[in-house]
């Protein structure tokens, strides 16, 4: 039985050497196209199929048949080989890592150490709001999009607020830095001649935030209402803007506008938008008589507005006199907005020729 594997053997040697020698290339090496289903089966080996798409490579040591998948290699030694796969390439790219250290103020003491990945964000360590009397503000650098090693480092310092001052109009008196817990002293109060002193709206000792504090005025003992044209005279109001490009104007006529027979006086005439910080007055009502002369081709626009909304509006285009009532309860801001249009463009001359505006304007507390 013996001999009968070594003569298969031998057989298959001499079938295989035939069936290269056939279809080698004659510059005795390389590779060479098998003949469509040419076929080896000796018993001493699986069988072989050769067909359109194997192909035969010789070499100095020996001979091989490669086969399509699964690619089964028989050699000149007669045993079949291990079935070999081509491995895929790895497609994914390498991702890189970078060290980014959290230190104190102190610049060396760590206090995070952190393996990012190329393009992420780092993660802040908790810091203690204060240390040694000083406010923790942040960080030294940015630790995001993280491209490269780097320390960052912690900033303490000594934290401050900002305190402002304000007239009655709006108007800043003073404004200054005060340290965490610190105060400031109230600047010196404009002279008035209508209304007094009386406080601020908000007190600047033991400073933990920003503070906007207000002067407060009130009506002196007696007194319950206060004239437009003396809140004007007095400096409380604050001046505005211009209006379609066309400066800003407001005065008080001298004489008297009679309308429909009645006579009014102290009108406030001109194009204008100006305001009155009435929060710290404690004003209920604003109120007057919109007037209008009715010269041809002339019309008058008046809006006021509370705390930024728009609580009246009118426009007049003839000889007209139209009473109105605001309530300023629980008002911070008031602004008054008149202008003056003769044949459909801003007049500017109105600040010079009065055709109309308030009449008898006054703040009731």
């Amino acid at each position: 039985m013996k001999h009968c594997g070594w003569l298969n053997a031998i057989v298959f040697c001499l079938a295989l050497s035939a069936f290269l020698t056939a279809c080698a290339p004659q510059n005795g090496g390389g590779a060479a196209e098998v003949p469509a289903a040419f076929s080896l089966s000796p018993d001493a080996v699986v069988e072989v199929v050769a067909t359109e798409r194997s192909q035969i490579e010789t070499t100095a040591s020996g001979a091989a048949i490669y086969t399509e998948a699964p690619e089964v290699i028989v050699t000149g030694a007669l045993q079949p080989a291990e079935t070999q796969k081509t491995p895929k390439a790895d497609t994914t790219p390498e991702k890189n890592y970078y060290t980014v250290k959290f230190v104190d103020s102190d610049g060396y003491t760590a206090l995070s150490v952190q393996s990012v990945e190329a393009g992420q964000d780092a993660v802040p360590p908790r810091m203690p709001g204060k240390k040694d009397g000083l406010s923790f503000q942040g960080w030294n650098k940015s630790y995001t999009n993280i491209s490269q090693n780097m320390i960052v480092t912690a900033i303490y310092a000594e934290k401050t607020y900002t305190v402002s001052f304000y007239d009655a109009s709006g108007m800043i008196l003073k404004e200054t830095r005060v340290p965490y817990g610190g105060s400031v002293a109230a600047p010196e109060i404009p002279r008035h001649k209508y209304v007094v002193f009386d406080g601020w709206s908000e007190m600047a000792d033991e400073v933990t935030a920003d503070i906007s504090t207000y002067a407060m005025y009130a009506l002196p003992g007696g007194v319950r209402e206060l004239s437009l044209k003396a809140a004007y005279e007095d400096g409380l109001m604050m001046i505005g803007d211009s209006i379609a490009g066309v400066d800003a104007g407001r005065y008080f006529h001298d004489g008297e506008i009679s309308v429909d027979g009645a006579v009014y006086t102290d009108v406030l005439c001109g194009n204008f938008q100006d305001r009155l910080t009435i929060a710290n007055f404690g004003f209920s009502r604003f109120s007057g008589t919109f007037v209008s002369v009715g010269e041809e081709g002339t019309t008058l626009s008046l809006t006021v507005e509370c705390d930024g909304k728009t609580v009246y509006t009118d426009t007049l285009d003839g000889a007209q006199a139209h009473p109105f009532s605001v309530r300023l309860a629980g008002v911070g801001i008031l602004r008054i907005k008149l202008e003056t249009y003769k044949d459909g463009v801003l007049y500017e001359s109105a600040v010079e020729d009065c055709l109309g505006g308030i009449a008898d304007g006054k703040f009731e507390s």
